[in-house]
């Protein structure tokens, strides 16, 4: 069973954080089109050594996309995790910031950000 592979090309002419911005949307996008069965993905950076429950970590979290709308992703990074907090395996924290290196967001989800993601600009 062969992969499919899409590949970006981002205009060079973006600054840094457009050129990453415009490749998540992209990414989603493709995502969803490339797999129209599947009510959520994985937003994964490609240079990441994962942790061996990060598959089981995120079945187990899914349903919490589906049951709480106010929860944009759930995400496997935190930049606050320190002992005191990461040692408890059985709790979950609410963030405000930017979801980092490894995520998930629902097809319902990305239908409401895609159409509004905002345009990327040309430096000049």
């Amino acid at each position: 069973m062969g992969l499919q592979t899409v590949f970006h090309l981002n205009p060079a002419a973006l600054g840094t954080l457009a050129r990453i911005s415009e490749h998540i949307k992209f990414s989603i996008y493709q995502a969803f089109k490339l797999h129209p069965k599947a009510n959520k993905i994985i937003i994964l950076e490609d240079d990441l050594m994962v942790s061996p429950d990060f598959i089981s970590y995120f079945h187990q979290t899914a349903p919490l996309l589906d049951m709480d709308k106010s929860i944009f992703c759930i995400n496997a990074y935190n930049y606050n995790s320190f002992l005191p907090t990461a040692i408890d395996t059985t709790r979950l924290y609410r963030e405000d910031v930017l979801p980092a290196y490894g995520w998930m967001i629902s097809r319902e989800l990305s239908h409401e950000l895609l159409p509004g993601w905002p345009p990327h600009y040309y430096v000049n």
